[in-house]
């Protein structure tokens, strides 16, 4: 039964991650689990620190900030974009720089670093509680290698391997996809493709993705 309970417990904190605040109710329907056991996990989960209320009118829960934070960072033709969100999809702290998009991956990533530390700090999140950092860039990756490819809009990474430049320069694992598919997935999870089994997403600025 402690095996069951470990799962069931799990289960709720994932769908909390991948939806947001939810209710009890919600969380039952969602989880298929009864209303009372997951009254019963969400006391838990609220005397360890893990739950706390979601803002707004509505009964629901959120994972607290105990529960971990995530980093994202977008670079683009022309600026790098940093954000810190607790993991109930809350953004915590967020800021944008120019970036010239000549200078090589290094000075991108140094700036794009200086700027996490920065907003961490403002957020009043410990490096030690960011679960990863997620990496658009707006060129295609060679997978196998995490590096960037052929790409007219940041001639200066290419051949560079972002996320090995992140790990090194904050000390976290980072993922780095295509700017253009990190937001067909974030449209799919959480914005108008939700629900839906297929997907277009066409990102239309310095280029075309």
């Amino acid at each position: 039964m402690i095996g069951v309970r470990a799962a069931n417990r799990q289960r709720v904190v994932d769908l909390l991650r991948e939806r947001g605040p939810m209710t009890q109710a919600a969380l039952a329907r969602a989880a298929g689990l009864s209303p009372a056991t997951v009254s019963s996990i969400a006391r838990e989960l609220r005397a360890d620190g893990w739950l706390e209320p979601a803002a707004g009118p509505r009964a629901a829960l959120t994972l607290s900030r105990r529960a971990g934070a995530a980093l994202g960072i977008d670079f683009g033709h022309s600026h790098v974009r940093v954000a810190v969100a607790d993991l109930g999809h809350t953004v915590l702290a967020e800021a944008q720089e120019a970036l010239d998009v000549d200078q090589d991956a290094a000075d991108g990533v140094a700036r794009a670093a200086a700027m996490a530390r920065r907003l961490l700090a403002e957020a009043g999140v410990e490096a030690g509680l960011v679960t990863g950092v997620g990496v658009g860039v707006p060129a295609p990756l060679r997978r196998d290698r995490g590096e960037v490819g052929d790409s007219a809009i940041l001639p200066g990474w290419i051949g560079a391997r972002p996320g090995e430049l992140i790990r090194d320069a904050l000390g976290l694992e980072a993922r780095v996809d295509n700017d253009a598919n990190l937001g067909a997935l974030a449209e799919l999870v959480w914005g108008a493709g939700r629900g839906c089994s297929e997907l277009v997403y066409v990102k239309a600025g310095s280029g075309r993705g």
